[in-house]
């Protein structure tokens, strides 16, 4: 999985692509595409011509390589798992911070290494998913984007 923020955070870099799904168009695939991308974010996307091309030396070759756009989950809650069986409910209902971080940080890998880049919880009743989005040094390392709310308020009934 390509991150461009992580790998292409370069001055300025040319990607040489088999194809992008662009959802800007109405195509469902461009072939042949040179994406520039200047401090993380792509700045153009354009058709690749090996006539009128940047300077090789800035250009990485993946034309062996297709990019979607990402997953977003927008209702999760990242410090519980997805059980209705109340005897592993309950614990994870009563788990303290570190606890919870372990929890935490081991979804957002699940959610990356499976192209969801953004996520939204939902919450938990001791607020421990806004904590960590707040705190912890994991997650500023995660190319995930986590978005938090305050503490849910059925979680505490």
């Amino acid at each position: 999985m390509l991150i461009l923020h992580e790998v292409y955070n370069y001055e300025k870099s040319s990607l040489y692509l088999c194809g992008l799904a662009d959802r800007r168009q109405w195509r469902p695939l461009r072939k042949r595409v040179l994406l520039q991308v200047t401090g993380g974010k792509i700045t153009s996307i354009d058709r690749f011509d090996s006539f009128n091309c940047p300077n090789p030396h800035y250009v990485t070759d993946l034309s062996h390589c297709t990019i979607l756009p990402p997953l977003v989950d927008s209702h999760v809650h990242l410090s519980m798992s997805g059980t209705i069986d109340k005897r592993a409910r309950q614990p994870q209902l009563e788990a303290g911070y570190k606890e919870s971080a372990r929890v935490i940080t081991r979804h957002i890998h699940y959610n990356f290494t499976h192209g969801v880049l953004g996520v939204r919880d939902g919450g938990d009743g001791k607020g421990h998913v806004l904590r960590y989005k707040n705190e912890d040094m994991g997650y500023k390392k995660n190319p995930v984007v986590l978005k938090a709310s305050v503490r849910a308020w059925q979680a505490s009934w």
